[in-house]
């Protein structure tokens, strides 16, 4: 966790609305239209789980102004989260936490059948969304997170009034859920696009 000094409360803001940009991160090095057959599946998963930004990455203007206005911004721990955040507020406050995480998917799949590795990411969520597995995050546990990264947000919210998190699609939405039954105003479907962004107002 590296918290710079100058993100300081603002008390004095407290009249305003409060505000949770979630955000996604943005392209990875690694191809997702590389077609490989299922028994390849676990090594681009563990080779994903590593991946930074593509070497081409660069942030559209209004992500770097949702970024670059926030008070303080949070990533998981992932290398894609942290860089993204790099290249969007490059001297802003950051807080990383693992609690932010993708959530995981089943990545042993016995198949020589060969597709695009984003054909699999899409069918390995949908085999972890029909029943739990083995060593993977089940659905009770993630939506558990889903509640403390929610419940971790709000709180940097109450303290410097705007927070911007450098999150995961899938996990975005999970949390997004949460965000909304604690009453906060926001789209129920967060953006799932690259950079893409979506903001919560208390």
């Amino acid at each position: 966790m590296r918290l710079g000094l100058h993100a300081m409360p603002i008390s004095e803001r407290m009249t305003e609305a409060k505000r949770i940009i979630l955000a996604r991160h943005g392209p990875v090095s690694s191809s997702l239209r590389t077609r490989i057959s299922g028994h390849q599946f676990t090594e681009f998963v563990n080779e994903l789980q590593a991946s930074g930004l593509a070497s081409n990455a660069t942030p559209p203007l209004e992500s770097l102004s949702l970024a670059q206005a926030a008070a303080i911004l949070v990533t998981s721990d992932l290398l894609r989260s942290v860089q993204s955040a790099q290249l969007l507020a490059p001297n802003k406050p950051t807080i990383s936490d693992s609690v932010f995480r993708e959530v995981q998917v089943p990545a042993t799949i016995r198949s020589s059948v060969v597709l695009r590795r984003s054909t699999w990411i899409v069918m390995a969520r949908v085999l972890w969304l029909c029943r739990a597995w083995p060593g993977v995050e089940s659905r009770f546990a993630a939506r558990e997170r889903a509640g403390d990264a929610a419940r971790r947000l709000e709180q940097l919210a109450d303290e410097y009034g705007s927070v911007f998190l450098v999150g995961h699609g899938y996990f975005n939405l999970l949390i997004a859920r949460e965000l909304r039954g604690r009453g906060w105003d926001g789209s129920r479907h967060p953006a799932t696009r690259n950079w893409g962004t979506s903001t919560y107002l208390k």
